[in-house]
């Protein structure tokens, strides 16, 4: 899921930490497969969170324009930022700082959108590779 908290930061032994918590905002996001994406309607509002290969990444450019491929399908990545509300064209850092490479295995969360009737995942942040 995407929380969002707010309080005011502190620090314990030099560890920056948060206290007094409070919820601001709370999205829920379901797992699904490619398959199950590709079969869900286009919604701005309704995140999903896909596990799966990465193709393409030679053609991903500044955005992050790839592939991800399950054991179910492969659907169109527009766009990858580094995480929720990430900086855009910053693709090439997050290759690097992940160790993201063609075939690699990652976990992002976006929703259902489509470009000229062409299904593909649209507000995508990633989330984390695998080991």
């Amino acid at each position: 899921d995407i929380v969002t908290v707010v309080g005011p930061t502190t620090s314990y032994k030099g560890d920056p930490q948060m206290k007094n918590v409070t919820v601001e905002k709370h999205i829920q996001v379901a797992p699904v497969t490619v398959a199950d994406f590709l079969a869900a309607s286009d919604a701005a509002d309704v995140y999903y969170s896909l596990t799966g290969t990465i193709s393409g990444l030679d053609k991903a450019g500044l955005y992050g324009n790839i592939n991800i491929t399950d054991e179910t399908g492969t659907v169109y990545v527009y766009g990858l930022l580094s995480g929720w509300g990430g900086p855009k064209k910053e693709f090439e850092s997050l290759v690097a700082s992940a160790g993201l490479a063609e075939g690699s295995k990652i976990t992002i969360v976006g929703v259902r959108s489509s470009y000229k009737g062409t299904a593909q995942v649209g507000s995508a942040f990633f989330v984390k590779k695998a080991e």
